[in-house]
């Protein structure tokens, strides 16, 4: 069996071969490629979080491809199912990916913290995470997220409860050329005041 797929950041894309029964069928995951893009192969899998050995349907692969591209640093995957020799139900599953362009460095400006430290700490979590992105609001969000979670995992549990990481994206000549995290103080709208 080999069937095929694309999924993009903006729209999916119907099936490209196969029938709707191979669609529909459950298909055990030995085994991952994954190509085209500047990330490890072993995160990219881990962002789809399906696990080898896993059984899915199409539907499952198709959701945990929007989970990948949903983080906006690959723009596009095209994946396919190739069955292994005698075993029509058993495949290995192949990722072919657009990483989303321009990609632009990244730059963490927190007082108390230095850029650094939350470089090395997010590589840590996944070597995905460098001081490099794509400027574009569904990757900045992602990594704002994780910049969040190194404060709260580095001296301060209720960081969401006073302030949010924001971002700023510096432009030279019409062209994203930096983006900023840093800290804001959250606004006490709506809360009682103290007598």
């Amino acid at each position: 069996m080999l069937f095929t797929c694309a999924i993009s950041s903006t729209m999916a894309q119907q099936a490209a071969t196969g029938s709707s029964e191979d669609a529909k069928k459950a298909v055990t995951v030995r085994s991952f490629t994954v190509e085209g893009t500047r990330l490890p192969a072993k995160s990219v899998v881990r962002l789809t979080e399906l696990k080898s050995g896993a059984t899915v349907t199409f539907a499952e692969v198709f959701k945990a491809m929007q989970k990948v591209t949903s983080t906006g640093l690959i723009d596009n995957i095209d994946f396919e199912y190739e069955s292994l020799p005698d075993k029509d139900t058993e495949v290995v599953l192949k990722l072919k990916c657009r990483d989303t362009k321009p990609i632009v460095p990244a730059t963490v400006k927190i007082a108390g913290v230095e850029d650094l430290q939350v470089w090395k700490w997010l590589q840590q979590i996944d070597p995905l995470f460098v001081a490099e992105l794509p400027p574009v609001e569904r990757a900045i969000r992602f990594y704002e997220a994780w910049v969040t979670k190194f404060m709260e995992a580095n001296g301060q549990p209720e960081f969401r409860d006073k302030y949010a990481i924001e971002s700023q994206t510096l432009f030279k000549n019409n062209a994203p050329e930096r983006v900023v995290f840093s800290v804001v103080a959250l606004k006490s709208i709506g809360k009682p005041k103290k007598k």
